[in-house]
C-alpha cells in the first residue's frame, strides 16, 4: 500500500500572532511530505526531469480539527489516489504525538511539461504500488464563484518567493490568503490555482463575505485569475 509517514516540528514560526497556526506552515508539512514520498517511489523531481516534467500543485482542501501546539511529535500520514487523466490526487493526516487526528488535507496535483509549462496527462506515471481507495473528503472540492470582491492591496512577489520550478511556491499562496482574510482562527480553506506567477508580478487580493467564510481572490492587472479561495471558521 503506497503510504508514507513524515514526521513535523511545530516551530514559533508556525504561527500567527493569535497564537493559531498557519495555514503556508501546514501548506508545507503537506508538502514536504509529498515531496519525500514521491522520491522514495521513484518519481519525485529528479527523476521527472528526466522526462521534462515536474509537479504542480492545482487544488488543495484543509481542514483544522484541533489547535496546534508548538514542539515535536507531530507526523504526517500521506497517500496517492488513482491517477485520473490529468489529475493526482493525495491525501493528507495531520497527528500530534497522542496520535490525535489534528488536520486533513487533500491535493489535487498534476504534470507540467517543464519547457512548455502546459499541464500533461499523469497516466503513464508508475506509482509502484497499490492506490488506496478511501478519501480525506468524500464530498470532492466546492466550486469557489467569486462574483463581488473588493480589493483589500496588491502583493508584489518576490524572490524569496520563488521555488525550484521557479514559479511562486503553492505556500506563499496561503499567506497572501492571510493577507487578505479578516477570519481568525481559519478553520477550513480551499484554494484553486489558475496560473503560475515570477518574481516581480503584482498580484491584486480582493476579498468577498460568504455565509460561512470569506472569499479571497488574486488577479493580475490584465485580470488574469492567478488563485481563488474560500476560509472559514466553521469547526
Amino acid at each position: 500500500m503506497l503510504e508514507y509517514r513524515f514526521d513535523v516540528n511545530v516551530t514559533e514560526n508556525d504561527f500567527y500572532d493569535d497564537g493559531s497556526v498557519k495555514l503556508s506552515s501546514l501548506l508545507f508539512f503537506f508538502q514536504e511530505a509529498a515531496t519525500e514520498h514521491a522520491n522514495e517511489i521513484g518519481i519525485g523531481r529528479d527523476a521527472l526531469l528526466e522526462k521534462n516534467l515536474v509537479w504542480i500543485l492545482a487544488k488543495m482542501k484543509v481542514r483544522i480539527l484541533k489547535d496546534v501546539e508548538m514542539g515535536d511529535g507531530y507526523y504526517v500520514m500521506t497517500y496517492p489516489r488513482a491517477v485520473k487523466s490529468r489529475f493526482c490526487p493525495r491525501d493528507y493526516y495531520l497527528y500530534d504525538k497522542d496520535d490525535q487526528l489534528v488536520a486533513v488535507g487533500s491535493g489535487i496535483w498534476s504534470l507540467m511539461d517543464w519547457t512548455t509549462r502546459k499541464v500533461v496527462r499523469a497516466t503513464e506515471i508508475d506509482f509502484g504500488g497499490e492506490f488506496r481507495e478511501d478519501e480525506a473528503f468524500p464530498e470532492g472540492f466546492e466550486k469557489i464563484r467569486i462574483k463581488n470582491a473588493v480589493e483589500v492591496k496588491e502583493y508584489t512577489v518576490t524572490a524569496d518567493d520563488i521555488d525550484e520550478n521557479e514559479h511562486t511556491n503553492n505556500c506563499r499562496y496561503a499567506d497572501m490568503i492571510n493577507m487578505a482574510t479578516d477570519i481568525s482562527p481559519v478553520r477550513e480553506f480551499v484554494i484553486q490555482f489558475s496560473k503560475e506567477t515570477r518574481e516581480g508580478e503584482v498580484i491584486i487580493l480582493a476579498a468577498e463575505d460568504d455565509e460561512d467564510g470569506q472569499l479571497i481572490g488574486g488577479t493580475l492587472h490584465d485580470g488574469q485569475a492567478v488563485f481563488s479561495a474560500k476560509v472559514t471558521n466553521r469547526k
